[in-house]
């Protein structure tokens, strides 16, 4: 029984990877960026995210190739009509086996409005 449990292990693998940031510029997002963007003043609104997963059989496709080039497009998607994204949570998912694989990528934001100007 326990060589069972063992080869399950080899022949089965899973990670999976948080990263949070404060706000994203939408247009220049890159994955763990050196420095982080200075935003406008900003108020939060209401919740978006998505979702994608990528499939790869034997060694036909990269499935973490493909899910790490359309990452900034999947950032791109949220908040249409906003250049900015505030509290975001970027989850990043792979798991494998001998001749399937698949990685898949969660984006939760919410979208931003401009704070209103004070009067004085």
């Amino acid at each position: 029984m326990k060589s069972i449990w063992l080869l399950g292990l080899l022949f089965f693998g899973c990670t999976r990877k948080y990263a949070d940031y404060d706000v994203i510029n939408k247009l220049k997002f890159r994955d763990n960026p050196q420095e982080r963007p200075v935003a406008p003043v900003m108020q939060i609104s209401h919740k978006d995210d998505v979702e994608e997963c990528f499939n790869q059989w034997l060694f036909f496709s990269n499935a973490e190739t493909e899910k790490n080039r359309y990452l900034p497009a999947l950032v791109q998607v949220l908040c249409p009509g906003s250049e900015w994204l505030v509290d975001t949570r970027i989850t990043q998912q792979w798991w494998t086996t001998i001749i399937f694989t698949r990685a898949c990528v969660n984006v939760e934001a919410h979208c931003p409005v401009k704070k209103p100007k004070e009067m004085k």
